[in-house]
């Protein structure tokens, strides 16, 4: 279960990255962002390019070596969390209908947080070092 959802994570994280930083109009546009300067699109590159990709480097590390496994769950663990309950408060205190994006988003990273926060609990812990 911990591989599988460490690799679908990984890939997705490491996808949206890399169209983030080859057309980050695009993935403005998803989102509903509109990129009013240099400086916006330069964080689309860091944010939705340079970050996911890193995260989901961590995930598919994760898959891949399983001394990794525990730490890569509890990265993806905090993440989802981080971004769920981020929305959250944004939906309890932005004024306006949010759409159809952030309804979706929000139940993805919470379902994800389920999924993962049950691989956590059942993967085996390592072996002490000696």
């Amino acid at each position: 279960m911990a591989v599988i959802l460490l690799l679908i994570n990984g890939l997705g994280f490491i996808g949206f990255g890399f169209l983030g930083l080859v057309s980050p109009e695009t993935s403005a546009n998803l989102i509903g962002l509109d990129l009013l300067g240099a400086d916006a699109e330069i964080e689309i590159f860091a944010q939705y390019g340079g970050l996911f990709i890193a995260i989901g480097c961590f995930g598919v590390w994760g898959a891949l070596r399983e001394t990794m496994q525990r730490s890569s769950l509890a990265l993806l663990l905090m993440v989802y969390a981080g971004l769920g309950g981020g929305r959250l408060i944004g939906l309890l205190v932005v004024e306006g209908a949010a759409g159809s994006y952030t309804f979706g988003a929000m139940a993805y990273e919470f379902l994800m947080v389920a999924f993962i926060g049950l691989a956590l609990y059942l993967a085996k812990p390592l072996q002490a070092m000696r």
